[in-house]
């Protein structure tokens, strides 16, 4: 029987709306959340990803200009965006479908050599896009402007103070109360990073897809981009796939030899990342509480994760204090 939180196929309206006058047939639903649906369809003999939101306050707009701002820079594999829209409450992108093996299932055999094109990646992307102040990316008439505080430290604190939101009344509400305070104990460690670029800042192995020769063939994902600074998405990069992803700390140095191919390291990366990580860790305390990880399960029945979590928080909290 299906699920009526997550029906198989995307709304009607939905589909006319991005594919008029053309024959369309859903394979398969490849996400499980109820305000944003994935699918994937053919029509005409192609294979696309739709796309699509009722969240309040979101849209997919914003993934679709920064899409078409990177399409033309060579060296950043991305889908082709199709077409971008709202029905009702509801936004849509549909974009082509990425062909490849998602990172995730790639052997240790290939992956520092797919971690130092990752990094390569990553550089181009800091090179190509850049902005006069920090914030939340927005679609505005074909461009991208950027909204928000306008200041880094005000970006973090705007992400720590939603996080706490999402956290009260859950085993992690002290961890993020005190993220916060970490943070207002080191603002001038993170406050005027010399460049403020476009960030993915969700550079997980399920976002990132592999050609047969290893190299990236395709990143998708980009609505979570920020303008901020860049070691934020290099340190989210490590934390992602060393610390939570299918490689090991051994290959690090394999994602740092590619960003320092292209670009030099950003400034401050190593007085800023310890704190990075540990803001990273009240990210994964979310995914588990209110986001990802919560669709797997009840937080309040995960104690042996609860228990890793705070652990990772707890030694991220000690490699700052020990600096």
């Amino acid at each position: 029987m299906e699920d009526a939180n997550h029906p198989r196929d995307p709304p009607d309206d939905i589909v006319t709306a991005a594919f008029p006058n053309k024959n369309v047939r859903v394979v398969q639903r490849l996400n499980g959340r109820a305000t944003n649906g994935v699918y994937e369809l053919v029509t005409d003999r192609a294979r696309i990803i739709l796309k699509t939101t009722n969240r309040a306050g979101w849209r997919l707009d914003k993934e679709a200009a920064i899409l078409r701002k990177l399409a033309p820079v060579r060296g950043i594999p991305v889908p082709g965006v199709i077409d971008c829209g709202t029905v009702g409450d509801t936004s849509y992108l549909a974009i082509e479908f990425c062909e490849g093996t998602v990172a995730a299932d790639v052997t240790n055999e290939g992956a520092r050599a797919l971690l130092r094109a990752l990094g390569r990646l990553v550089a181009i992307v800091h090179n190509a896009v850049g902005f006069s102040q920090a914030g939340n990316p927005v679609a505005d008439d074909g461009s991208i402007r950027v909204d928000g505080p306008g200041d880094w430290v005000g970006t973090l604190e705007e992400l720590l103070d939603a996080e706490t939101q999402i956290l009260r009344n859950t085993p992690f509400e002290s961890a993020a109360n005190r993220a916060k305070s970490l943070l207002a104990d080191h603002t001038s460690t993170v406050e005027d990073p010399s460049t403020i670029r476009l960030l993915h800042t969700d550079l997980n192995p399920e976002n990132v897809f592999v050609d047969s020769e290893g190299e990236v063939s395709c990143v998708i994902d980009w609505e979570y981009a920020t303008a901020g600074d860049p070691v934020w998405d290099v340190t989210s990069a490590e934390q992602t796939w060393f610390y939570e992803g299918p490689f090991t700390s051994a290959d690090r140095d394999a994602l740092l030899e590619g960003y320092r191919a292209v670009r030099k390291l950003p400034a401050g990366y190593k007085r800023r990342r310890p704190l990075y990580l540990a803001f990273l860790s009240v990210g994964k305390m979310v995914g588990l509480a209110g986001g990802s990880e919560a669709d797997q399960g009840d937080v309040n029945a995960s104690s042996e994760r609860i228990q890793q979590l705070h652990r990772q928080f707890e030694c991220r909290i000690d490699a700052i204090a020990d600096r």
